[in-house]
């Protein structure tokens, strides 16, 4: 069984990955492999020693910034992040951690422009709506956010994330027959309704 070390700053290694690589290659593989039993915070270390070798490595760094992300250690990413975006404007995951960061600290425009990186195809259907809404929700357009989360109602069994995130929307802006309306229409299905959701609405009731 693999471990997920619960310590950011945690630097001891575990039994898959105490052994120290010679090289850069060596690194990369014993990364690969802690990777594939789940050691993630020995896989960020080892990756990481690949990556001091090769720095501006895309795929490297990529891949570093997700195992950091996966792990919960999205502040530790941030400087990778910004690196991977100052050698690739496009990157993806990179301007995706760099505009939660941004929206975290009510940067609101500067995490917009994060996003417009971002593709708008597959699960971004949906997680791109939603994110964009709430960051024109938090820069005072509340008209505009709702109607930017809209699309999300389209979309193939996330209509029920629509109808929550409105409701949310529409409760916050103090408008709470509407909210209501919204969060009937969200758990009208309950078997999409998920322990998430129902901590989401429970102070409204």
């Amino acid at each position: 069984k693999g471990t997920r070390n619960s310590d950011p700053d945690r630097t001891e290694t575990s039994k898959e990955s105490s052994f120290q690589p010679s090289n850069p290659s060596g690194a990369y593989l014993a990364a690969r492999h802690a990777e594939l039993t789940f050691a993630l915070t020995d896989a960020e270390t080892l990756y990481a020693r690949a990556l001091a070798a090769d720095p501006d490595n895309p795929g490297l760094l990529a891949h570093t910034i997700y195992l950091m992300v996966a792990d919960g250690r999205i502040e530790a990413a941030l400087p990778l992040a910004r690196h991977a975006v100052a050698k690739d404007p496009q990157a993806r995951l990179a301007n995706l951690v760099l505009a939660v960061d941004a929206a975290k600290h009510q940067k609101y425009a500067e995490a917009q422009r994060h996003l417009e990186t971002q593709p708008k195809r597959g699960v971004n259907q949906v997680l791109m709506p939603l994110m964009q809404g709430w960051l024109e929700y938090g820069a005072g357009q509340r008209d505009k956010a709702l109607r930017t989360v809209r699309p999300v109602e389209q979309v193939t069994g996330f209509d029920n994330f629509y109808f929550l995130h409105s409701g949310l929307m529409l409760e916050l802006a103090g408008r709470t027959k509407a909210a209501e309306a919204r969060y009937k229409q969200a758990f009208a299905d309950e078997s999409r309704v998920g322990l998430r959701m129902i901590e989401a609405v429970g102070l409204f009731y």
